[in-house]
């Protein structure tokens, strides 16, 4: 380890703020651990989400429509 150097990505423009360590998710008191949906974002992150899985589902379906037109020979 002597010589090598070390390159430390914070997150923030606090140097004694540096982030995430690895002992972050054992400790759910010193962060908000749904701070990605955003404040008060749990309404759209849930739309968000339902429109996901009703594209999905949608997009499923034709396939096996097709694949079944094409395997009855129409």
């Amino acid at each position: 380890m002597k010589g090598e150097s070390v390159v430390v990505y914070v997150a923030s423009n606090e140097p004694s703020n540096v982030g995430p360590d690895a002992n972050w998710i054992l400790n759910p008191d010193t962060h908000d651990p749904f701070e990605f949906i955003g404040p008060n974002g749990l309404r759209g992150f849930l739309t968000a989400l339902g429109v996901l899985a009703i594209g999905t589902a949608v997009v499923l379906h034709v396939g096996e429509r097709r694949a079944r037109r094409r395997a009855d020979g129409r």
